[in-house]
């Protein structure tokens, strides 16, 4: 199951999602038989039109918007998680759905710019795969790499789930100011 979840408001881009849909319906099924896209985000203006590209795809789910109590256990449906930034907000943006992606021991993938803070993120965490925003062909290889490779997918899970708790959990991030302030002092 990949799954992407958010809205599809400007910041997420919606040619990303429709790159998404595309690698689903054009390339993806060349690897697998039947891989599933669950669509999991709020009600924007960009819904209908991404909903009318999905018609006929088998393989393409749209959910409502799910309530925050739900957050976890929607996260850990997914096998794989999009990540999709318009060209140039990686670099003012960070996706906190990214953090609680890994802390849901699920690897991302991330259609973002490359040198911004989501792929420094994955590359320190094991926890996933960063390509341009708008590199369909980087997106669909990476996409079935990530799908062909289970094992692959579960060992990026498990490091992004440690790397989440050794670094990034509110304990981790605690310890580190505890540190920086006696370093100051």
């Amino acid at each position: 199951l990949t799954e992407y979840s958010g809205t599809s408001r400007e910041t997420s881009t919606a040619a990303n999602l429709e790159s998404a849909m595309l690698a689903v319906k054009l390339r993806v099924n060349e690897y697998l038989a039947s891989p599933t896209a669950d669509v999991q985000k709020g009600y924007t203006d960009a819904k209908a039109t991404l909903e009318a590209e999905a018609v006929g795809v088998p393989n393409v789910r749209f959910a409502g918007y799910q309530p925050a109590a739900r957050v976890p256990e929607v996260l850990a449906t997914g096998d794989i998680h999009l990540v999709p930034l318009r060209k140039g907000l990686g670099r003012v943006s960070v996706p906190s759905k990214t953090y609680s992606i890994l802390a849901a021991g699920r690897p991302v993938l991330a259609a973002i710019d490359p040198g911004t803070e989501v792929p420094r993120m994955l590359a320190a965490s094991g926890g996933g795969v960063a390509v341009p925003p708008d590199d369909l062909e980087a997106f669909c290889g990476a996409l079935a790499e990530l799908l062909h490779h289970p094992d692959q997918r579960r060992q990026m899970g498990e490091s992004a789930r440690n790397w989440v708790t050794g670094a990034a959990s509110p304990a981790a991030v605690a310890l580190q100011y505890e540190q920086l302030v006696a370093e100051l002092a």
